[in-house]
């Protein structure tokens, strides 16, 4: 067929046609030829037959297209892979010559090894050689020591025998010397004592004879007589005088030879100090350090009072000896009065100021005089055993929006015994959101390292630890005032514990009134008839319940609620607060707070008593310094006010306004 001229015809315009096509084109062609011919239905017969193969060809067309189009995209790939495989052989050209490279390096570095272990080994024998050597100088070296030791402990031992031989001695000698002069002693007063009462009687004899044989003539002779006895006797009563003397001479002087040469106190001390030595008590040597630390012991007024002049150490007497004479340290420790305050002390049979200062002082147990006020205060034994066992989480898990953040701060001086106070707060029965002990960089340079480990040990339990500037006693208030502006702030003082219920008062009392700060102590400031404010020392602690308002001072020990945005835009303001109420915070907030129209609202459910910690510094029992005892003995309080006031007059125009309204 394709050697037809029209087949050829068709064959070459639809050469790049589907064989369907060629051939559909073929029958249109024939078909108009036979129309010619006039032979038409026979091939209309032929071309429906075709027709009804239409869908046969198509499917072989649609076919042949999908092959043609992936024969197209086979080739774009192998195109591509070609590509590839070429990039591949260049690539693995460069590996293999790095290859090459890195196995000479290689080899290299392996030469150098087997150099450098070679090397090593040589220098490790040399060294356990050294090591060897040097171990065998020390195990001599050690023999040597071991040998010494074993002499001079042999020398310790003979000199100690030596010592205690001499002083047996020497106390033997003293005590025969001591019998031998009391002996003679009492001779010498027994025959004076005989001569005496013999030279009486003979005198008696004498006036008795006198008078038997001038009896007669008594009357005759009285006045005679009587002159010659009155004279008589005279010289009698003289020569009783002097011997009387002459005895209290002698015993003057057997009182100073004994003081002299037998000091038995000094040997009584000093075989308690060994005795205890011996059995390793050091509870009165510690408590003599202690004692000295405190300031406890008053030499001047124990020499003064009981006429006091030995060499012994005046400290070491009262210790051992004094207070079993009822000597006491100082005019303001009883002995007597502090052993019946509490039955474990006359129990102890420790001298009084040694208890105090061991066992009394951390018990709480202070009433050494009748003038020292009972307070309440804690027993660190007790509490000692229940922080031991606390394992509980002291702050909440689900955090409230504003968060409760309870704040305090302490110092060196101070920071060993605060883990009461921060277990009394992780303990609350209303836990707080966070609990932030803020401590001063420059005295704790060292971090954690100066931190003693009870208070490290809270951080179990929530407590969370931050440093900053050192700004005394605003540390536990402005670092969370500045880091936490949004959040409420409660402040607590380090040498009060807090009872279970007392941040759940305050919380609960800020709901009721959101807008006010809350305290749980408070004075009521006063003002004279000229608006000045009347001396710190005469507002009177509150003991009711008060409305609010700017004349309730919330003092910091109770523990205060600060809500969000209750200070003046000056609270932060280190510059003007350190300069004009350095250590009246409480005074500064107090200001910060009239400034900004915020007022105090002091619960019906308030501490009247707090619970110390240490009471007896808190007290002023003992010499250390506190802040309360700083700005009530030197009335700093007092001109801190004047110069908040002359800082911000407009204090007092808000309080009249109060006033009046």
């Amino acid at each position: 067929m394709i050697n037809n001229p029209i087949n050829k015809k068709i064959y070459r315009k639809n050469h790049n046609n589907s064989y369907y096509d060629l051939f559909n084109n073929f029958l249109m062609e024939l078909i108009k030829n036979c129309e010619k011919c006039e032979i038409m239905n026979p091939l209309k017969h032929l071309f429906n037959y075709f027709l009804n193969k239409s869908s046969t060809f198509n499917f072989y067309k649609d076919n042949y297209e999908l092959l043609i189009n992936k024969k197209d995209e086979d080739s774009v790939k192998i195109e591509e892979l070609t590509n590839e495989v070429n990039n591949l052989k260049i690539t693995n050209s460069f590996y293999n010559k790095e290859i090459k490279n890195l196995k000479e390096v290689n080899t290299d570095y392996k030469n150098q090894i087997e150099s450098l272990s070679k090397l090593c080994q040589k220098q490790e024998n040399d060294f356990f050689n050294e090591l060897e050597s040097q171990k065998t100088t020390m195990i001599h070296a050690i023999d040597v020591l071991s040998e010494n030791s074993a002499n001079i402990n042999n020398n310790i031992e003979q000199f100690n025998m030596s010592c205690l031989k001499n002083l047996t001695q020497s106390k033997e000698e003293i005590i025969d010397k001591l019998d031998m002069n009391t002996s003679k002693a009492i001779s010498i007063t027994e025959n004076t004592k005989e001569s005496l009462l013999d030279q009486i009687n003979n005198n008696e004899n004498t006036v008795d004879e006198l008078i038997n044989n001038a009896s007669e003539s008594i009357s005759f002779l009285f006045n005679e007589n009587t002159n010659k006895l009155i004279k008589h006797n005279s010289s009698n009563m003289q020569d009783i005088t002097t011997i009387k003397e002459n005895i209290e001479k002698n015993n003057e002087y057997l009182l100073k030879y004994l003081d002299n040469y037998l000091n038995l106190d000094k040997i009584d001390i000093f075989n308690n100090i060994s005795n205890e030595l011996s059995n390793n008590n050091f509870t009165n040597l510690d408590a003599y350090q202690e004692i000295i630390r405190m300031k406890l012991f008053d030499e001047t007024y124990y020499k003064k009072e009981y006429n006091y002049n030995s060499d012994i150490d005046p400290l070491l007497h009262y210790i051992y000896k004094g207070y079993k004479e009822n000597m006491n340290p100082s005019p303001t420790f009883d002995n007597d009065y502090y052993k019946n305050s509490n039955e474990c002390i006359e129990k102890s049979d420790l001298n009084p100021l040694v208890y105090f200062v061991s066992r009394g002082f951390k018990e709480g147990n202070i009433l050494f005089n009748p003038n020292v006020m009972d307070i309440k205060h804690v027993n660190k034994y007790e509490l000692d055993e229940e922080i031991s066992n606390f394992k509980s989480s002291g702050i909440n898990i689900r955090k409230r929006k504003p968060k409760l953040i309870v704040s305090l701060t302490s110092y060196p001086e101070r920071v060993y015994d605060i883990h009461y106070c921060l277990y009394s707060i992780l303990n609350q029965d209303l836990k707080p959101d966070e609990v932030i002990l803020w401590l001063a960089e420059e005295e704790f340079p060292n971090h954690e390292l100066d931190i003693p480990k009870q208070v490290l040990k809270l951080k179990d339990n929530g407590l969370t630890i931050k440093y900053c500037e050192n700004i005394k006693s605003y540390k536990k208030s402005i670092p969370t005032l500045e880091e936490y502006p949004e959040e409420i702030l409660v402040t607590a003082d380090d040498d009060v514990y807090y009872p279970p219920d007392w941040l759940m008062r305050l919380y609960e009392e800020h709901l009721r009134y959101p807008k006010c700060i809350i305290g749980l102590r408070s004075r009521q400031m006063q003002l004279n008839d000229n608006y000045e404010f009347i001396d710190y020392n005469k507002w009177k602690l509150a003991n009711e319940e008060k409305k609010e308002s700017y004349l309730n001072f919330m003092t910091g020990s109770g523990g205060v609620l600060y809500p969000p945005h209750c200070f003046y835009k000056d609270v932060l303001k280190k510059e003007i607060f350190l300069d004009i109420s350095e250590s009246g915070d409480d005074l500064w907030f107090w200001a910060m707070a009239v400034m900004n129209r915020t007022k105090y609202k002091v619960p019906s459910k308030r501490y009247n008593r707090l619970i110390y910690i240490n009471p007896a510094r808190e007290r002023l029992l003992i010499n250390e310094s506190t802040l309360w005892s700083s700005n009530m003995n030197e009335n700093k309080n007092n001109s801190q006010i004047k110069s908040i006031i002359e800082k911000y007059p407009e204090i007092i125009d808000i309080i009249k306004e109060e006033e009046f309204n």
